[in-house]
């Protein structure tokens, strides 16, 4: 496989997601029904005056190319088609971050401290870093920001509670959990424990219920991260 820096013509991958999800799963844009999406700033998507030098040709290039607003409005448009019933196929939230968090260079990282020899000084970020936390402070100040995020966050908790109500498919879809069956010679896979509950009941009926509990739990298999040095 050959890979490149998404950032480059894809600096905001919502769209790309939709599409992705949709192709593998065959399906249409019903699939959904909330989808959020969270951004580092939007800057002003016009390309201003005309393109009379080669440097600045680049410049108006490069905007282009990490522009983020042609994927919101085609995100926009993917949820904004209506149903018979008159309502959005999907909820979607886009929270940007704002003007002034946009004028923020991607590569920006300034501010020093001296060393204690006063000869040399090390980059912390201090100014970028305090820079980025007012910009967002004021965005969160939005009355229609604040409005979006509370019904995000409702939404949300109602979709997590509901799935809670089965335990077994909430462990599956919380922790990305399986079952591998861990008997001699067996090797039988599940994806949520009840099904696997089923398993033993019907070819390792012999087991006691301590050592079938010890078992299944034996059995369970959850995804990890790689970079957390445990197994996957």
């Amino acid at each position: 496989m050959e890979f490149v820096d998404g950032g480059f013509g894809l600096n905001n991958p919502s769209h790309e997601i939709l599409l992705d999800i949709k192709r593998k799963l065959k399906a249409p844009s019903t699939v959904f029904e909330v989808f959020a999406s969270f951004g580092t700033g939007v800057s002003d998507p016009n390309l201003k005056g005309k393109l009379s030098t080669f440097r600045r040709l680049l410049g108006e290039m490069k905007k282009e190319m990490t522009n983020v607003l042609r994927a919101h409005e085609a995100m926009e448009n993917e949820c904004g088609v209506r149903n018979e019933d008159g309502k959005k196929i999907f909820e979607y939230f886009r929270f940007d971050g704002g003007n002034a968090l946009g004028k923020i260079k991607m590569d920006d990282w300034s501010g020093r401290r001296k060393s204690q020899f006063k000869l040399s000084s090390r980059e912390t970020g201090k100014d970028t870093i305090e820079a980025m936390t007012e910009a967002i402070n004021r965005y969160l100040k939005d009355t229609t920001v604040k409005d979006d995020l509370e019904r995000l966050a409702k939404i949300l908790v109602l979709r997590r509670r509901l799935r809670t109500r089965d335990a077994s498919a909430w462990d599956r879809y919380a922790c990305a959990s399986s079952y591998e069956c861990n008997q001699d010679q067996c090797g039988s896979k599940a994806d949520t424990v009840e099904d696997f509950r089923l398993h033993f009941d019907s070819v390792h009926r012999d087991l006691s219920d301590e050592d079938r509990k010890s078992a299944i739990q034996g059995s369970r298999r959850c995804w990890t991260y790689r970079g957390s040095g445990g197994e996957d």
